[in-house]
């Protein structure tokens, strides 16, 4: 073996010759080569890069219901490296989902033979790499869907499975009441992780019904490890973002302002709400592990440890709860009020609530019964306009997630700038080009007369519809005209006075008959003629767009055999 490069400068010793005699016949110089080569193999190894490891196995995330919040979430996760599996039933939605990276399947809770079929197909080669599954699908007909079509897929089908996330509701909590707008010195209520689970809505115990559910089904899945999945239960405020924004409630012109002293509510920007999500996805862990509070049913400890070594004892899963709202609660009239400032708008009208209490439905009722001032253990509580809380209530001592949008007013402005950018780029840029195009092309320039000739048509048929009706209705007021007088002849030739009714009664009869035989018939002349009318337009418009067309082709060839001439 001979030492090709140059002496390490980490010795310090000349390089003593190492071997002896040439090529096959070459050996080491005795111990004092070994001692040597020893030295140099240290050396060596201090300034040779170490082995890089083998690249771990990819995180895989299944997105159940790859909508408005599952669509951020797989943005998201996609630019942290996962790769993302989504849901939808809309050909539309899947190929938007394949465009941006997301390996789209199609699944539909009203089809479930049709979906599993699909999904068992779709999951195939990714099936044994799941790693995180979140569901965002609501639940239908008083239960999760995901639950009873997907329960022995995530059970048997996913080994590697070690997070499910489902998104549920606000709606779980109790009922607050409203807040008290006299100055009495009372600090409003805010609701967080650790608040009284007692829904009083259909709504509220449908989604805590589907929380348990999950919380069931968790306990029959277990991972390499031998434990059931982190289960994490996302309870978001209202969420707002691109087409589903005050901004696009004003726009409508329907908006109204509806007030209600000591009604507020959050409500979280979608960006954010994704971020939380993911936030979680990497985490995998529940913080302060050794806090009863932080976990449901026993999901840690010697319960838990004696539950995995018993076999066929159930396990509780761990469950993570986390709230998802922003940092400013506000009422809706303000923020309608809002949006219309950065829309260049009047505010929208104002609307007392007891004016329309008794139009509302039942849910509606209920919202505006109860504020909703909602904060989260997961976001940074330094920014919350009343914190009063203590270091330890943070993530178990770490700092929270820093929001993007703390407040509606940062959202709203951010949607507005990105409307604002997108909407008039586009549309200068793309005139000159066609306008050129069409100049160029002479197939385009024949096309362009043609969209001129059905414009022009098109003008032609209204008018002619228009003269149609005209003339229908010119017909029935003649014939009518003509009934009445035929009313007055009977009645002045009528001798005595009962003969004179009846025989108005008779003539009144006879000219409604008249009349409608009369609008009848001019109706359906007046339909034949358009008939007729259009007819003759489109022939010729027809024949105009054909003579066109064959001339361009032909000039098209001609030009085509004059280049290769």
């Amino acid at each position: 073996m001979r030492w090709l490069g140059p002496w390490p400068a980490a010795c310090t010793a000349q390089p003593p010759r190492l071997l002896r005699g040439r090529g096959k016949h070459a050996r080491l110089s005795g111990p004092r080569g070994l001692a040597a080569f020893s030295a140099l193999s240290s050396a060596a190894a201090g300034i040779m890069p170490a082995a890089q490891p083998s690249n771990p196995m990819p995180n895989v995330l299944l997105c159940i219901g790859a909508g408005f919040i599952g669509g951020h979430v797989c943005k998201e996760a996609l630019d942290k490296g996962y790769t993302v599996l989504g849901t939808t039933r809309c050909k539309n939605r899947a190929a938007e989902l394949k465009k941006s990276g997301v390996v789209p399947i199609y699944f539909d809770t009203d089809s479930p033979h049709l979906s599993l079929r699909s999904l068992e197909k779709n999951l195939g080669k990714h099936a044994h790499g799941v790693t995180h599954v979140l569901s965002t699908v609501t639940p239908c007909n008083g239960a999760d869907p995901i639950v009873g079509l997907l329960g022995n897929t995530l059970c048997e089908r996913l080994p590697r499975l070690r997070w499910v996330g489902y998104v549920s509701s606000l709606h779980v909590y109790a009922d607050t009441g409203l807040e008290n707008t006299e100055d009495t010195g009372i600090e409003p209520v805010w609701i967080d992780e650790d608040s009284l689970v007692q829904p009083s809505t259909p709504l509220g115990k449908v989604r805590l019904s589907a929380e348990t559910e999950w919380k069931e089904m968790m306990s029959r899945v277990r991972t390499p490890t031998g434990t059931p999945p982190h289960l994490t239960l996302f309870r978001p405020a209202p969420v707002y973002g691109a087409q589903k924004s005050p901004l696009d409630s004003m726009r409508t012109g329907l908006a109204a302002a509806v007030e209600r002293a000591g009604h507020v509510h959050s409500r979280v920007h979608v960006v954010d709400a994704a971020h939380l999500i993911v936030q979680a996805m990497k985490a995998e862990v529940i913080p302060s592990m050794d806090r009863a509070d932080d976990l449901e049913d026993g999901g840690s400890g010697a319960a838990g440890g004696a539950g995995a070594a018993g076999g066929d004892a159930v396990v509780s899963p761990r469950v993570d709860i986390r709230n998802v709202a922003d940092l400013s609660p506000a009422p809706p009239a303000d923020v309608l009020r809002e949006a219309a400032r950065l829309l260049g708008m009047e505010a929208p009208p104002t609307v007392e609530y007891e004016t329309i209490e008794k139009k509302l439905s039942a849910p509606a009722r209920h919202y505006w019964s109860n504020a909703r001032r909602v904060r989260s253990r997961w976001v940074d509580r330094d920014t919350y306009p009343d914190s009063t809380h203590s270091d330890a209530d943070t993530c178990s001592g770490r700092g929270g997630l820093k929001l993007l949008y703390p407040s509606y007013r940062e959202g709203l402005e951010a949607l507005m700038e990105t409307q604002r950018a997108a909407a008039p780029a586009a549309a200068p840029a793309a005139a000159p080009a066609a306008e050129e195009r069409v100049k160029e092309d002479p197939v385009a320039r024949a096309a362009a007369r043609t969209a001129d000739s059905a414009v022009r048509v098109k003008a032609e048929a209204t008018t002619a519809v228009a003269t149609a009706v005209q003339a229908a209705a010119a017909m029935a007021a003649t014939a009518a005209v003509e009934a009445r007088a035929e009313v007055r002849e009977v009645a002045a030739t009528a001798v005595q006075p009962a003969d004179s009714t009846a025989a108005v009664a008779a003539a009144k009869a006879m000219a409604e008959d008249s009349a409608a035989a009369a609008t009848a018939a001019a109706a359906t002349a007046a339909a034949d003629w358009v008939v007729v009318v259009a007819v003759t337009i489109a022939e010729a418009a027809e024949a105009r767009c054909g003579s066109r067309s064959r001339r361009s082709r032909c000039q098209v060839r001609s030009n085509q055999s004059w280049s290769r001439r």
